[in-house]
């Protein structure tokens, strides 16, 4: 979290990262491992680049602040939360 912007970056590898309302904290998730927790209140923004691999990248529904999600090379699964988005499937065969 840096200037009230959540970044979440991913790798060359598969991975399925997500970003979740719980209660008031932003809960930030790759599979089921979680990586790390963050006062709701402080993100202004969420910025997620994938990275290369076949992604899955999901805002949950509770999510209010806007995303800039991005899925990298390799066919992604891009999902938006409650906020204003904008998705970017890149190369591959990306669902948005």
């Amino acid at each position: 979290l840096s200037a009230g912007t959540l970044t979440v970056t991913g790798t060359a590898a598969d991975e399925r990262l997500r970003v979740e309302r719980d209660g008031y904290e932003l809960l930030v998730l790759e599979g089921t491992t979680e990586l790390g927790r963050f006062a709701s209140s402080a993100v202004t923004g969420i910025t997620i680049d994938a990275g290369g691999g076949t992604d899955v990248a999901i805002v949950g529904d509770g999510v209010a602040q806007p995303v800039n999600v991005r899925g990298g090379d390799g066919d992604d699964k891009l999902v938006s939360g409650g906020g204003a988005a904008a998705l970017a499937g890149d190369a591959g065969d990306d669902q948005l």
